[in-house]
């Protein structure tokens, strides 16, 4: 009986190493894969895009050994997480990915590899020694004050010629005409021609589009205005279906990562797309668009 026990034992061992089981295949199979960090993801998904490093940077006006850094997961190259977060949530959105949920997982890859945010440089300290202007700066700083001091008394004084002269000028100084009298080329009241003129110029600055736009989301797209200064109005992501009505002024630009996902209206007209899905797009004009579809 003994016998018969050792022998299934030294079996069962020999099959458990020589072939493994069905169900240790099973486990083995299924095991998850390491999961990608944030930054190949952002990486992947611009590189799908066709989207270069310098125009990143030129978009978000983020340092492009930042957006290296992001990509890289070289976190110690990154300033303090708070920043980081913020680079990290505009890369995402500008991507078309859910910037809270990117930055949720960033955190938690940081907080797992416990990164010390990158310290600034500290300026030397001066010494109160170093601080303190020796004898010969102070005799020499004198030296050129005095100089300085002699040459604006020569320089400053008119001269008895030249008063003399002043004085002896007896010829009528020309009067500037009144406001309220009348200009005779123009037949009209010179205090109010000038107002006439002031009023038109701030009409003119004042003046906004000469009729609505309204962009719509025909899929999550993000989108970016700015004014004629370069200046950022909005960046975001407009849901699908979510519409948005641009500032009534002139000199706007606009910016998007997904230039077919999204409709522009001028008026009540929807003008034909300014690019393929997926495609980016920048300083695209508004008043050139209302000029070449009304």
């Amino acid at each position: 009986m003994t016998r018969e026990t050792d022998k299934k034992n030294k079996k069962e061992t020999e099959g458990g190493l020589g072939k493994p089981s069905q169900g240790s295949r099973s486990t083995r199979s299924a095991a998850p894969s390491k999961a990608r960090h944030v930054g190949a993801i952002l990486k992947d998904k611009r590189l799908e895009k066709k989207i270069s490093l310098g125009d990143v940077v030129s978009d978000l006006r983020i340092q492009k050994d930042y957006i290296t850094a992001i990509e890289a997961s070289s976190y110690s190259d990154l300033p303090a997480l708070t920043y980081a977060c913020g680079f990290v949530k505009s890369y995402a959105m500008y991507l078309g990915f859910d910037g809270n949920e990117i930055v949720a997982k960033f955190k938690r890859e940081a907080e797992s590899l416990q990164v010390a945010p990158k310290d600034l440089p500290v300026p030397p300290i001066l010494k109160i020694e170093d601080a303190v202007p020796t004898g010969k700066i102070l005799g020499f700083s004198l030296l050129v004050l005095v100089v300085i001091y002699t040459l604006w008394s020569i320089f400053s004084t008119p001269s008895n010629v030249e008063m003399d002269e002043a004085l002896a000028l007896d010829e009528p100084v020309a009067e500037l005409p009144d406001p309220g009298e009348v200009d005779a080329e123009s037949g009209g009241n010179l205090g109010v021609s000038l107002s006439d003129r002031a009023e038109k110029t701030l009409s003119k600055v004042e003046q906004g589009l000469a009729v609505p736009v309204v962009i719509y989301a025909e899929n999550d797209s993000w989108i970016e205005i700015s004014d004629y200064q370069s200046k950022v109005l909005m960046s975001r992501i407009l849901k699908e279906g979510e519409a948005y009505s641009l500032p009534n002024q002139t000199g706007l630009k606009l910016a998007t990562g997904n230039a077919g996902e999204i409709e522009i209206r001028v008026g009540a007209k929807a003008i034909p797309k300014i690019g393929g899905v997926g495609v980016v797009k920048r300083n695209i004009s508004i008043d050139k668009l209302i000029k070449d579809n009304l």
